[in-house]
């Protein structure tokens, strides 16, 4: 393509186009557009490779010379996803986290809770979030789901919002690799687990049991539970669990974080 060919850098940060793509931060406004901002070389690339048909826009400064940004513009061109050359302003406006390159997708990213049931039909791994408070741990704890090869992540109605720009860029990407069911009520989604085979196990630092000596982790469908950050889990949330385990604190630490404790339960008992 000839250099006349090519279409316009954008370049006014205050364009209608670009104000509304910026305003995707908030909430209501996401749910107002029917969109979100996918925000970061390595988020925006497994989005074009995993859904490619939700992108409706695509933007990145091609002016730096970053090989990281050239290769997600190949594959989602590739891919036809619709995508435009945006100057160094433009991206800052979009987003001061995007390192140069953002997407817009269509909602919704998540199943909704009616859909629980087929979605972890023929699972056997399974990660429960009924109130995770912070983006970043949300992310965070999708990925490691993702990691350990979970079929399917459970979020409850009590957690941050999953289109969370920051939930999606600390996935680093997992949000688009397995299926996420949202706004369940945490005791309803429990009793669907159980009906469908799975041993609801609650991770609980003042649990009985101490990984690995759970008899749980042997069972063929397996569903974690992990509380608030702050709190842990509710009563009404270990009442739901079939069992509790925690993870053994063989140092001086207190306690670890969620994030981390998620690591150590969700490996534990896989081959």
């Amino acid at each position: 393509m000839s250099n006349s060919e090519r279409p316009p850098v954008l370049a006014n940060p205050r364009s209608d186009r670009i104000r509304k793509i910026a305003a995707l931060g908030g909430r209501s406004v996401r749910s107002r557009q029917g969109r979100y901002l996918i925000e970061g070389p390595q988020a925006v690339r497994e989005a074009v490779r995993f859904i490619p048909q939700t992108i409706t826009d695509l933007y990145a400064d091609t002016a730096v010379a970053n090989p990281a940004i050239a290769n997600v513009m190949r594959e989602a061109e590739a891919a036809s996803v619709p995508t435009f050359a945006a100057s160094a302003e433009v991206m800052r406006a979009i987003s001061s986290d995007c390192q140069g390159i953002a997407a817009v997708a269509e909602l919704p990213l998540a199943r909704g809770r009616d859909q629980l049931a087929a979605t972890i039909a023929n699972g056997h791994l399974v990660m429960c979030l009924p109130q995770i408070s912070d983006p970043g741990n949300l992310g965070t704890l999708i990925r490691i789901a993702d990691a350990a090869g979970a079929d399917a992540v459970v979020i409850g109605a009590g957690s941050v919002e999953l289109t969370n720009p920051k939930v999606i860029r600390s996935s680093v990407g997992s949000v688009f690799h397995l299926p996420i069911v949202t706004d369940t009520e945490f005791v309803a989604a429990a009793d669907r687990l159980r009906a469908a085979g799975y041993v609801v196990l609650g991770a609980d630092g003042h649990a009985s049991q101490e990984l690995p000596n759970v008899g749980a982790l042997q069972r063929d469908r397996l569903a974690w539970v992990f509380g608030n950050e702050a709190r842990g889990l509710s009563e009404a949330e270990r009442a739901a669990c079939d069992e509790l385990a925690k993870v053994p604190l063989r140092g001086h630490a207190e306690s670890l974080n969620v994030a981390a404790a998620a690591a150590v339960c969700m490996y534990s008992g896989l081959a």
